[in-house]
């Protein structure tokens, strides 16, 4: 939160337009539990440690062939492959995290994602915009995992002992 005759640092200036993602400039409610924005932060991975994943999640693993397995890769070393990368496109689009554009959208990562992970999602919100939108969905993603490594690697291992029992 911006303090009092502080000027707003540059991870503050985010686009108001649609604070919310696409789907809410719409006319339709953004996903709001808990799993939307920790979803889009790499995110298959962390919603599924929490709580039942929102519909998009298994949507876009399908779409674009990724396993649990890929996802719990990506948490432990960070690796990637094409799908993975357009699979965290898919997601942050459909959480309204991303739009068409490549823009990021903080607010909806900051509102749903665990506490300890809301330093990293602010120094990696300004990751270079491209027309691939999968790979600046992984280098936002892949930013924030290599800031927040420890918080990646636990939901990691806690996910794979689930899968394992």
């Amino acid at each position: 939160m911006m303090e009092p005759g502080r000027p707003a640092s540059r991870a503050e200036h985010i686009n108001t337009d649609c604070i919310r993602g696409p789907a809410h400039c719409q006319g339709e409610a953004p996903p709001t539990n808990m799993n939307t924005a920790v979803v889009v932060l790499a995110v298959a991975l962390v919603a599924q440690v929490y709580a039942a994943p929102p519909p998009f999640m298994k949507k876009c693993m399908e779409d674009n062939g990724v396993t649990m397995e890929d996802a719990i890769k990506f948490g432990k070393t960070g690796e990637a492959s094409d799908n993975m990368k357009c699979n965290l496109k898919c997601m942050m689009l459909a959480g309204g995290a991303m739009k068409e554009d490549g823009t990021l959208v903080m607010a909806p990562m900051l509102e749903h994602a665990p506490e300890k992970l809301h330093d990293a999602i602010k120094q990696c919100i300004d990751i270079e915009k491209s027309s691939d939108l999968c790979d600046v969905a992984y280098r936002h993603n892949k930013c924030i995992r290599d800031k927040a490594t420890d918080v990646f690697i636990e939901l990691a291992e806690k996910k794979a002992a689930m899968a394992a029992s």
